[in-house]
Order: C-alpha cells, then structure tokens, then sequence
C-alpha cells in the first residue's frame, strides 16, 4: 500500500510539475504576443517617420546640388572680371579657394544627406511586415541595410564585409534583416562588455572585430545562402549555449536586454 502511495504522490508532483511549466510556458506565450504586437506598432511607426524623413532629406540633396550649381557660376563670373595684373591674380586665388571650401562643405552635405537616405531606406524595407516570402531577395542588399541600421553601434568597431555575388532568393525579407541585425548589434555589445573589461581589468586597448559574410551554399541537394556574423569576443559561454535562441532569454541587465533578439 505504502509503494501505491508513493507513486500516486510522485505521479501528483509529476502532474504539478507539468502544471506549473505550462503556465509559465502559457504566460511566456502572452508576453510574446504582447511584445510581437508592440513590435508590429512600433515596425509602422519607424516606417512611417522614415517616410517623413525621406521628403527634407531629399530637399537637402536638391538644394545642395542647386547651390554647388549657382557658386560654380558665380565663380566664373567673379574670376572673368579679373584681369591679369599681379593683385588682380592674388583676388583670383583667394576666390578659387574660398570656391574650393564651399565645395567641400557641399561634399560633406551630400555625404550626409547620402548617409540618411541610406537610413531611411533601410529602416522603411526592414519595418515592414512581410506575410508572404518575396520571390526576389537581394541577400546582400538586406546585409547592408542591416548594416546601416546598427551602424550605431558597430562604430567603434572594425567592421569587415565579405560579400559574394548571390542569385536571388525567395524568403521573408524583413525576417532575414532582423535576423542579421540583431545578431550585429549583439556581436557590438559583447566586444564593447570586453572592451570594457580589457581596460578595467588589464589596462590595455581592445582590438574589437565583426566580420560579416554571405555565400552560395547547397544543403542536402538544395540550393541556398549561407550568411555568417562573426567577432573576435569571448563566445558564448557552453552552459548557456542551449537558451541563446530562447525568447526573453538575456544575459544583459534588467531594463536593456528584451532576451527577443536572437529568438527571432
């Protein structure tokens, strides 16, 4: 009687167990649905100021291009007044120079409108939801723009690309920019804890390297990509190798990590 007793009790613990894990699992499921749908509003908004930014960004680039137009003609007509004499000659370098500074100013005004067109392009192709795959992803146009999204991050670090000309793929393509976005901003935070570390602990600078690279790749008879991110940090350590990918799973602290990154 006694053995029937135990068992009924290890098979009631077993049973409360189970209980127990499904609830969590339950309300890790209710997090995930909440999170996906702050995601989903927060994927429209960035579309959507992305979208206003493209309209004065644009005004930028025209209205540089305008100027640099308007100051090489009145350059030409300054520098044809002048004649030939040796103070007329000084005017016309002091001109050409102050010609050439204006154009360098402009240089670096096309550089940055260029940089935010590539931003705003980048922030509305991967914010929007794809419920369907698309027949014709540029993968190494979706590692740039991934690229350029968490440039942020990645500017303290030496950041190489390796990319090989790939067919085009049928696949989710804000997915696979998700994907390799939050791997880079992961890889960034890591060698920046060791950085960090490196400084605190040794007294000596850090070398931090990301290295990303795509390629044409066949598994099991099947024709793929294959994408590689990596850096030259500490790994992730064995013991917790099996929950990486596991949602809400963060080895970062309270209020920075959403552990939603790598389980995308």
């Amino acid at each position: 009687v006694r053995g029937r007793v135990t068992e009924a009790e290890a098979a009631a613990q077993v049973a409360l167990s189970r209980r127990e894990q499904a609830m969590v699992e339950l309300q890790q499921a209710k997090h995930l649905l909440v999170q996906a749908d702050k995601l989903s509003s927060l994927g429209q908004m960035v579309a959507s100021i992305s979208h206003e930014m493209a309209n004065p960004v644009w005004l930028i680039s025209a209205s540089s291009e305008e100027m640099r137009r308007l100051v090489q003609e009145f350059g030409n007509y300054v520098l044809a007044l002048l004649g030939d004499s040796g103070p007329a000659q000084k005017v016309a370098e002091q001109c050409r120079e102050q010609l050439a500074t204006i154009n360098k100013v402009l240089d670096t005004t096309d550089t940055a409108a260029g940089r935010l067109t590539d931003v705003t392009s980048a922030l509305r192709t991967q914010s929007r939801l794809d419920l369907k795959p698309s027949s014709s992803v540029n993968l190494n146009e979706v590692v740039n723009e991934s690229l350029v999204i968490v440039s942020g991050k990645t500017k303290r670090v030496e950041l190489k690309s390796d990319l090989t000309n790939i067919p085009a793929l049928v696949a989710f393509r804000s997915h696979i920019g998700q994907v390799v976005t939050n791997l880079v901003a992961n890889a960034a935070d890591a060698l920046m804890e060791k950085r960090v570390r490196f400084e605190e602990d040794l007294g000596k600078s850090f070398d931090a390297e990301i290295r990303v690279t795509t390629a044409v790749e066949e598994r099991e008879g099947r024709d793929g990509a294959l994408v590689v991110v990596a850096d030259n940090g500490d790994g992730v350590p064995e013991e917790i190798r099996q929950k990486v990918f596991e949602a809400f799973f963060t080895t970062k602290p309270s209020g920075i990590g959403t552990g939603l990154g790598l389980s995308v």
